[in-house]
């Protein structure tokens, strides 16, 4: 299972992702609405993704339809099954970054990885958000990540924009005990195109 959203411009206010979606990037509308539900991967279409804007909140193994942007976004979470071992791929890492970022096995490891992809639908009429983590508590990361003001203002500096390109950041999360504490972007991309 996993979550999808849809929105309108006339309901209520949930910070960046309808700000993105909309392409406000630079400040938040006043009023969004969102329809909400879960699906099971089966029931949900190609229709679907290439007519609105959606919102993806899991990763690969949950998730099937991240397939269909592995092709344009650079930071891929993934699971080693032989090892037992979750990880982030970085397929074009820059100088200074790993091509893996792998977690610890411990159950007492105090660090995971999220990634947060901003990029447009296939069919290039709408907005996806992808957000996936190494386990739960990293997506939840990346979620709490995405709906901070302080937090996505602090990424629109450091990406030097006033106005959010399609891009995608990838977080290092520090947490203890299965509760998250701090997100820090350790690498990003931006992408060409109009949001």
């Amino acid at each position: 299972m996993f979550l999808v959203a849809r929105f309108s411009t006339d309901g209520f206010r949930w910070s960046w992702v309808p700000a993105l979606l909309s392409g406000a990037g630079e400040s938040l509308p006043d009023r969004i609405s969102f329809v909400t539900w879960e699906s099971l991967t089966r029931y949900f279409t190609a229709d679907d993704i290439n007519r609105d804007n959606i919102v993806f909140i899991s990763g690969q193994k949950a998730v099937p339809w991240d397939y269909l942007f592995d092709s344009r976004i650079n930071f891929i979470t993934d699971y080693d099954y032989a090892h037992g071992v979750q990880f982030v791929r970085n397929r074009h890492p820059k100088p200074g970054e790993r091509a893996t970022y792998v977690v610890p096995v411990s159950p007492d490891s105090t660090t995971g990885y999220a990634t947060i992809a901003y990029v447009c639908n296939p069919s290039q009429t709408g907005s996806v958000i992808i957000l996936a983590g190494t386990d739960s508590d990293a997506t939840g990361a990346a979620a709490d990540f995405l709906t901070s003001e302080e937090q996505m203002g602090n990424l629109r500096h450091t990406l030097h924009v006033h106005r959010f390109p399609y891009f995608e950041v990838l977080l290092k999360i520090s947490r203890l005990s299965g509760t998250f504490f701090n997100s820090t972007p350790i690498a990003y991309r931006i992408y060409p195109g109009v949001p």
